[in-house]
């Protein structure tokens, strides 16, 4: 953690641990540092990452563009592909039990308001990431809708679309 104020523009470790039973439950190295880290990037790799083809879960935050900055940085105009993934989840959800039910109608527009604001922003981030010699033809951005999970739709879209990192 000292060492990652010196200057550095992101951490990066490795894991070397076979059970990934172990990696859920808190205590770990990784899991301390992602605790501890917030100036910087942390990278946690695992295995043997394709880096091919990268997912960038996006969401416009100071710390997401952060990344997308960092991400720009260490891969420049090495042809790998980028793709930049906002998930909105369903506004039922934070409301299920704890209020009127919302029609079919309020739902549609929650996405399509969440869907506007966020198109722009994922223009700049691709504006950042060209900055950096990524071709725009190798940025592309998804909005998914209805997933109650971030992670889970990261995962999902990450396995079905042959992305190696996330």
């Amino acid at each position: 953690l000292r060492e990652s104020r010196e200057g550095y523009n992101a951490v990066v470790i490795g894991r070397i641990g076979t059970s990934k039973a172990k990696d859920i439950f808190l205590g770990s190295i990784a899991f301390k540092l992602i605790d501890k880290m917030g100036d910087i990037p942390l990278i946690v790799v695992g295995g043997k990452p394709e880096v091919k083809k990268i997912i960038v879960g996006f969401d416009n935050s100071v710390d997401a563009n952060k990344g997308v900055d960092c991400l720009g940085y260490m891969i420049g105009d090495t042809g790998c592909e980028v793709e930049l993934c906002y998930v909105i989840r369903p506004v039922h959800i934070f409301y299920d039990g704890y209020g009127p039910a919302f029609l079919p109608d309020d739902e549609i527009k929650w996405l399509e308001i969440n869907k506007d604001k966020m198109l722009p922003k994922m223009e700049n981030a691709k504006k950042v990431l060209n900055n950096y010699d990524i071709p725009l033809e190798k940025i592309s951005t998804k909005i998914i809708r209805d997933s109650t999970s971030r992670a889970v739709a990261l995962a999902e879209e990450a396995a079905g679309g042959d992305w190696g990192t996330i």
